[in-house]
C-alpha cells in the first residue's frame, strides 16, 4: 500500500472518497496492529536472547563481572541483529500511527470540502440576471473611453 497516494483526496469525486475512507482506515489499523505484534515479538525475542547470553556467561568457568557479562551480551551478533530488526519494526509502527492520524485529518478535510461544495464554492461564476457581467467600475471606464473617441 502506498500511504501517500491513499491520503490524497480527489475533490471531483467526494462521494467516492467518503466511501473509500473507512476501508482505508481499517486497512491501516490492521497494518498497525500487525506492526505492533511484530514489535512485541521482537522485544520478547531480544529478552530471551539476552537471558541466554547472560546464562552462558554466568555458567562459564571464568569469573566475570556484571559489566563484562553485559559487554558480551551487547557485542553479540545475534543480539545486534534482533535489536536492528526491533528498531526497524518500531519505525514502521510509528509511520503507520502517523498515517492513521492523517486519515483523521483527511476525514475533516473531506467534511469541509463537502460543506464548500454545498455552498457552490467549486461552481463557475455566474452573472446575475439582467447584467452583462461587468462591474460598475469597468462600465464607467468603457464610458470614458467611448466619450474620448467622439
Amino acid at each position: 500500500m502506498n500511504y501517500e497516494d491513499d491520503i490524497k483526496i480527489d475533490k471531483e469525486n467526494l462521494d467516492g472518497e467518503f466511501l473509500k475512507q473507512p476501508q482505508l482506515v481499517f486497512q491501516y489499523c490492521r497494518l498497525e496492529a500487525d506492526a505492533d505484534k511484530e514489535v512485541n515479538e521482537l522485544e520478547n525475542k531480544l529478552k530471551v536472547a539476552e537471558a541466554e547470553k547472560y546464562k552462558e556467561a554466568k555458567t562459564s568457568t571464568e569469573k566475570m563481572t556484571e559489566k563484562a557479562i553485559q559487554s558480551i551480551i551487547d557485542s553479540s551478533p545475534e543480539i545486534n541483529q534482533i535489536s536492528t530488526a526491533l528498531i526497524k519494526a518500531i519505525h514502521n509502527k510509528k509511520i503507520l500511527s502517523g498515517v492513521i492520524k492523517s486519515f483523521d485529518h483527511r476525514k475533516s478535510v473531506l467534511e469541509n470540502l463537502v460543506q464548500l461544495w454545498m455552498r457552490d464554492y467549486f461552481s463557475t461564476p455566474k452573472n446575475p440576471k439582467g447584467t452583462d457581467g461587468l462591474a460598475d467600475s469597468q462600465r464607467a471606464g468603457l464610458k470614458r473611453k467611448g466619450e474620448g473617441n467622439e
